[in-house]
């Protein structure tokens, strides 16, 4: 459990510094402000130091288990990750009526689950 909670530190990292770098270069044109770009640049810092926690306590954990490869390591967490980023990426190339009606139909299910219970 502990790989899975370092690697997923990595991950969510990963995913901060990407959004915070898209959104600094300018790909969304959400940075249209001070305030907007300072919140960018912390969202950049928590990435990094998400990454850099997640990389501490991945390598602290390799070292204990020196015989294995780093892919053999992370094998589970590997594919899991790359099953979530292929699913990202299938989602964003949907054309956007269907990306909007598929979200919509996970929304209406989401909050008809929450009645039955």
């Amino acid at each position: 459990m502990k790989r899975q909670n370092a690697f997923l530190l990595l991950f969510l990292g990963f995913l901060l510094v990407m959004d915070a770098g898209a959104n600094l270069v300018g790909f969304t044109g959400w940075v249209s402000s001070q305030s907007r770009f300072l919140f960018m640049a912390a969202l950049l810092f928590a990435g990094i130091l998400l990454c850099w926690a997640g990389w501490t306590r991945l390598s602290n954990l390799k070292r204990e288990m020196s015989d294995q490869s780093w892919l053999r390591f992370l094998k589970v967490e590997l594919i899991g990750a790359g099953l979530i980023i292929f699913l990202g990426v299938g989602l964003f190339l949907l054309p956007e009526e269907k990306r909007e009606a598929l979200m919509k139909t996970l929304h209406d299910f989401v909050e008809m689950s929450h009645v039955i219970k």
